[in-house]
C-alpha cells in the first residue's frame, strides 16, 4: 500500500510537472509566436515606408524634369519672353516699311498702278 502511496504521488509530481512544462512551453511558443509577429509588420512597415519614398522620388523627378515639369515650363516662358521681344521687332519693322512705302507712294505716282 505504501509504494502503491508513493507511485501515486509520484505519478501525480509527474503530471503537475509535464503540466507545468507543457504550460511553459506553450507560453514560450505564443512569446516567439508574438515576437515574429511583430517583427513581421516592422519588416512590412519599411517595406511599405522605402516603397513610398521611391514612389515619392518618382512623383518628384517626374515634376521636375518630365515632359509636363517645371523646366519645360521655365523653358516655355523663356521661348514666350523671345517671342514677344520678336514680334515687337517684327512690327517696328513693319511700319518702318509701311512708312518708307508711303513715302514712295507718294513721290512716285506708278506705284499705285
Amino acid at each position: 500500500m505504501e509504494i502503491e502511496l508513493k507511485m501515486a504521488e509520484n505519478d501525480s509530481a509527474k503530471d503537475e510537472y509535464f503540466k507545468h512544462q507543457s504550460q511553459n512551453t506553450h507560453d514560450e511558443k505564443e512569446q516567439i509566436f508574438n515576437v515574429r509577429e511583430g517583427l513581421i509588420k516592422q519588416i512590412s512597415l519599411y517595406i511599405s515606408a522605402i516603397l513610398i519614398f521611391f514612389a515619392l522620388v518618382a512623383y518628384l523627378a517626374n515634376v521636375v524634369f518630365g515632359d509636363r515639369s517645371v523646366m519645360v515650363l521655365i523653358d516655355l516662358q523663356n521661348e514666350k519672353i523671345a517671342l514677344i521681344g520678336e514680334v515687337r521687332e517684327l512690327k517696328n519693322q513693319n511700319a518702318k516699311l509701311q512708312k518708307e512705302y508711303l513715302e514712295r507712294a507718294v513721290l512716285d505716282p506708278d506705284i499705285n498702278k
